[in-house]
């Protein structure tokens, strides 16, 4: 009965996974800020740049992606150097002041925020 119930749960934990890792480089970034808490937070843009495979054929991909780092992670962001590449670890969720709309005006779009819980520096940019 032990081994049903651990295997329920690693399935369920699974099938809520939400963790991303991308390569990127930081290209814009707010200054660091705190939280009323006073837990730092850096808001920055990341940028991203490879090649894939879809169908069968390569294609070139660029993306900018909206991120967001809080405490120790948010200093370092706030302290790396623009353009230089790192791969980041996180999670993406909606934005909070997306949860607050007013319901007589039109839907809000979801948007994704990559939150940042680790960050690794390459040695290279990577090519966009």
């Amino acid at each position: 009965m032990r081994d049903a119930q651990v295997e329920n749960e690693a399935s369920a934990a699974s099938q809520s996974l939400n963790h991303w890792v991308l390569m990127a480089s930081v290209v814009e970034r707010q200054p660091l800020r705190l939280t009323p808490a006073g837990i730092p937070v850096c808001d920055c843009v990341l940028e991203h740049g490879s090649t894939q495979i879809e169908a069968g054929d390569f294609r070139q991909v660029t993306t900018r992606v909206r991120a967001i780092a809080m405490g120790v992670m948010a200093e370092r962001l706030d302290r790396q150097e623009l353009g230089r590449a790192a791969r980041f670890e996180g999670f993406l969720a909606t934005p909070a002041r997306g949860r607050r709309h007013d319901a007589s005006s039109a839907p809000a779009r979801p948007t994704l925020v990559f939150h940042i819980q680790d960050m690794t520096l390459l040695a290279t940019t990577p090519s966009l």
